[in-house]
């Protein structure tokens, strides 16, 4: 199956709550950056949210950041809304009544206006199919003098691994597919363009570290977040049999892949009324 739809290869993507959490649980071991992007994250929610505000994640995933918002005693009301219904039901038996859990589409939010005096969404608006549909339902969303935090990639995200991946594409298709990655839609670069046609004050605050991975188990358990998410499906497992062959042939040769981690989030302000 061909996903032209960037939507619909997220939905495929993350339909698997479990892989997600193997996924993030191999990050979390390996790399050095999670504690930054929580941390900023967390300080980003905090400086604009008032005391018994409404705060939200779009597209929350395994949900670890709505964890993280749990765990620091918000005096608030936090909502998740995800697209897939399985998502929101692991997050639902996961947090009970502690958050507001609804099924939606960040371009067609079910919410009035005005109702989030925050919104914060991960590695998320590369999906959407109308970026800037997404970002005008967030402002409608949004108190006067809210705030969007946008998380996303610089450009150089990961680069050893597309590297990787633009190799293996050359070897199981034969042709070059260069912009394979769908984060190239809002990265640092392309995103800025984005935010700044619906917000007056943007600011991108960048965390950087670094993955080192020695196991080829878990290259493999985090292949998911780098296959070419808008190839068919055949071809993507063409490319993955090539790609952790590839891993293989480094880890064998180097002992490790060393993986650079780029990564920030635009804070975007609402225009106070």
């Amino acid at each position: 199956m061909s996903h032209a739809d960037p939507k619909a290869a997220a939905q495929e993507r993350f339909a698997d709550a479990e892989w997600n959490r193997k996924g993030l649980n191999v990050v979390e071991r390996c790399a050095t950056d999670p504690p930054l992007v929580v941390r900023g994250l967390i300080d980003a929610v905090r400086e604009r949210l008032p005391a018994g505000g409404r705060v939200a994640e779009l597209g929350f995933g395994p949900g670890w950041l709505l964890e993280e918002l749990i765990a620091e005693g918000l005096d608030a009301t936090v909502y998740g809304l995800d697209i897939s219904p399985g998502m929101a039901g692991s997050a639902h038996d996961r947090f009970g009544e502690q958050i507001r859990i609804v099924i939606g589409d960040m371009e067609r939010l079910p919410f009035r206006d005005g109702t989030f005096d925050v919104i914060a969404t991960c590695w998320t608006l590369y999906f959407m199919n109308d970026i800037d549909t997404a970002l005008a339902e967030i402002v409608r969303c949004l108190t006067p003098g809210g705030r969007l935090i946008a998380a996303t990639n610089a450009p150089d995200h990961e680069a050893e691994c597309g590297e990787l991946v633009s190799e293996a594409i050359r070897i199981a298709l034969g042709r070059d597919e260069p912009e394979h990655d769908v984060a190239l839609r809002f990265d640092f670069g392309t995103g800025e363009r984005y935010v700044r046609r619906h917000f007056p004050a943007v600011e991108l605050r960048a965390w950087h570290g670094e993955m080192v991975l020695t196991d080829p188990d878990d290259v493999a358990e985090l292949w998911p977040k780098w296959e070419p998410a808008l190839m068919p499906r055949d071809e993507q497992l063409a490319v993955r049999t090539e790609f952790l062959r590839l891993a293989r042939e480094q880890l064998e040769r180097d002992g490790a892949l060393r993986i650079r981690r780029r990564n920030g989030a635009f804070v975007c302000d609402k225009e106070p009324s």
